[in-house]
């Protein structure tokens, strides 16, 4: 996967209040050395453009652009993260064909244990157990994915991956 376009939403809940972010926009892959992307996020009614090219972040809160380092990040193929979190890994079954978006996926749930999930990645706490649901292109490709997790944060998402490998334009807005 070179470059697509993205849609997610994530319901966070805290002291029983619960926050809804949506996140959209465009990714370019091909070289993570210079990933580009340009993602709109509502947060709880804020909104935010952020715009990356390679190490550099741009970012419009409220009209402004301001520009900034970063470091750039390279992003994990599914296999990598898959790879490096398997022991967490503690029930996978395949639900089978289904059509989503008029393209035919495989539909898998996975179970997963939030503890040992979270001790891979470096994060501290235990996110009980995480269940998602993938549904798979031809191609193996992540195009739908579900998640959620109890513990003192309960949260969910769903992301949505289209336009798999069809161009796209970013470019700094300064």
């Amino acid at each position: 996967m070179k470059t697509y376009t993205t849609t997610m939403t994530m319901k966070v809940t805290t002291k029983g209040k619960t926050t809804t972010m949506k996140v959209s926009g465009k990714m370019d892959v091909a070289d993570p050395a210079k990933m580009k992307a340009d993602l709109q996020l509502d947060m709880g009614g804020i909104k935010v453009r952020t715009i990356q090219i390679g190490s550099t972040t741009y970012m419009n809160m409220g009209g402004k652009w301001t520009k900034q380092a970063s470091a750039a990040t390279t992003p994990q193929s599914a296999s990598e993260v898959f790879t490096k979190t398997k022991k967490a890994f503690q029930k996978v079954t395949y639900l089978g064909p289904e059509t989503v978006n008029k393209t035919p996926m495989q539909h898998y749930r996975l179970e997963v244990d939030g503890k040992t999930l979270a001790s891979t990645l470096g994060v501290k706490g235990d996110l009980g157990t995480v269940k998602y649901e993938l549904w798979l292109d031809s191609q193996s490709f992540t195009r739908q994915l579900l998640m959620s997790y109890g513990g003192t944060t309960p949260t969910s998402m769903t992301m949505n991956l289209d336009n798999i490998n069809k161009p796209v334009s970013i470019k700094a807005p300064i």
